[in-house]
């Protein structure tokens, strides 16, 4: 992931690009000390700061001019982040190499971090995906269980026979209030009120992005690079192809960001899609 950290700290930052307007891109190689940066994940807190998942392991916090170690006593395994716009920083930290339970749940507090309680009131464990939605409830995802926070800080679990046995893949906001859930045979959507529809049928889904303006985008990932689908009033149509490893979403007002590891797609409401890459 280490090429995109330019364009990606442009997109996440600065919003949405203008044509008509010239950006300065600054590549960093150094974090906190280390001869190079290899960013294994990378997010935006509800202050603006950035925040890098660093490949090898840790966490990093960028100050405006360079990217320094973030408690580097406390997490020493890869770190990446729930989904959620002006929400609170969530943390998903994969387990020390042969420690038991799998991915963990932490936020971050002063100069620390602390875990966040799961359902039993002991650490979270096994996570596979968290995200808030537009509501302000923290969703977390294990294997094949979902489970929601509500206003009392009690972890609510949702069942529904299109979830029953369904490994998930992804968490993403919808504009129901509710959430996108990408598993192993599709995308489904929850709504507000907690009703579960499937959406997609495909078992190669990766990601997916609803830009609110009835139009959703998902990503399937093939053995020679992704797809980009967009999804509008009950019709898929495939946007493009591109010959390289897709990694992620990111929505910043309107345009829909889509990151691959050799640069990241555009896609704009009116507009042609826009390529920029390779960086």
């Amino acid at each position: 992931m280490k090429r995109l950290l330019v364009v990606l700290v442009a997109v996440i930052a600065g919003g949405t690009w203008s044509r008509a307007e010239e950006r300065t891109a600054r590549r960093y190689d150094t974090i906190g000390g280390f001869s190079t940066a290899s960013i294994f994940s990378l997010a935006q807190d509800k202050d603006g700061f950035l925040w890098a998942g660093i490949d090898g392991g840790g966490l990093a916090r960028f100050d405006g001019h360079e990217f320094r170690r973030w408690a580097p006593q406390t997490l020493k395994s890869h770190v990446y982040f729930g989904r959620g716009v002006g929400e609170d920083l969530v943390l998903i930290v994969e387990p020390d190499t042969g420690a038991p339970g799998g991915n963990t749940l932490q936020s971050i507090a002063g100069d620390d971090v602390v875990p966040i309680d799961g359902p039993d009131g002991t650490r979270w464990s096994g996570v596979r995906d968290a995200a808030w939605d537009l509501g302000h409830r923290l969703w977390v995802a294990r294997q094949t269980e979902l489970f929601f926070r509500n206003d009392r800080g009690e972890w609510i679990p949702l069942a529904s026979p299109l979830l029953t046995g369904n490994r998930i893949r992804r968490l993403a906001p919808n504009r129901q209030g509710g959430i996108f859930v990408v598993t192993h045979t599709g995308i489904l959507s929850i709504d507000s009120r907690g009703v579960v529809s499937r959406i997609v049928e495909t078992s190669l889904a990766a990601d997916v992005v609803d830009r609110g303006d009835g139009s959703i985008f998902f990503v399937e990932k093939k053995p020679l690079g992704g797809a980009i689908f967009e999804l509008r009033d009950g019709r898929t149509a495939e946007l493009l192809f591109r010959e390289a490893n897709f990694v992620a979403f990111v929505l910043r007002g309107r345009t829909a960001w889509a990151a691959f590891d050799s640069g990241v797609v555009a896609l704009r409401p009116r507009e042609d899609r826009e390529v920029l890459g390779p960086v």
